[in-house]
């Protein structure tokens, strides 16, 4: 006659066989694999919320660099339709907000400075070139020329670029800095933002030069900030 067993009895020689291991450790192994999912579901659902929120913040992010890009698009294409005269009235504000000293030269005899900044003790002078295409090594060359020996240094400021032959030739000479028409955009928009809305004709107080323009409107009431003076050191 066979052995009677209970059915603990089976279950124990069923898990004892090896093939499972003991019944306690089964039983444990299921338990930490269930506990081991559900912490990984609870970690999965706690980073959806940060998830969510960092995609937002760099969705962001790109807006407000696409927004940065086409207001500099815009400023570039406003600096590039201005009258000259405008132009150089408009860096010479720049440089005032930044801290310097401004003093515009006369329109003739200025053997091409248009704008001397001083500050502290240093004296630096300033061309500008509201231009559409790329400014001629030349006219860089020439206004090195024009400062060298009376001016700390010197900036040449455009609305347009300088070709890779200018900027090669300028890395050369430490005391002198090209300015380009994105580079400028960047500088009214991190100093002088209220300048970009309006590049229609404005008159700087104190200023003896006249912009041939017709049917100019005063300057914008921000200007008087800056009065600037026809003088120069």
């Amino acid at each position: 006659m066979g052995e009677s067993l209970s059915l603990s009895d089976h279950v124990s020689r069923f898990f004892g066989s090896g093939f499972f291991g003991p019944p306690e450790d089964f039983w444990a192994s299921i338990k930490a694999n269930i506990e081991s999912a559900e912490k990984a579901f609870d970690e999965f659902f706690q980073r959806v919320p940060a998830l969510t929120v960092e995609q937002a913040r760099l969705a962001e992010m790109e807006r407000q660099r696409l927004l940065a890009e086409e207001e500099k698009r815009k400023t570039v294409a406003g600096l590039k339709s201005i009258d000259p005269t405008d132009f150089e009235s408009a860096v010479a504000s720049l440089y005032q907000a930044l801290g310097y000293n401004v003093h515009l030269t006369p329109g003739s005899g200025d053997q091409g400075i248009d704008i001397v900044l001083t500050k502290d003790e240093e004296r630096i002078a300033v061309q500008c070139k509201r231009y559409g295409r790329v400014v001629p090594i030349s006219h860089v060359r020439e206004f090195y020329g024009s400062f060298m020996g009376e001016f700390s240094r010197g900036i040449f400021v455009t609305s347009a670029t300088f070709s890779r032959n200018t900027y090669e030739w300028a890395e050369q000479r430490n005391e002198l800095e090209l300015l380009n028409g994105e580079q400028l955009a960047q500088l009214f928009a991190e100093h002088k933002p209220e300048i970009v809305r309006d590049f229609d004709r404005v008159e700087l107080p104190g200023l003896s030069r006249k912009s041939s323009r017709k049917n100019s409107r005063p300057f914008p009431s921000w200007w008087s900030e800056y009065p600037l003076s026809d003088e120069r050191e």
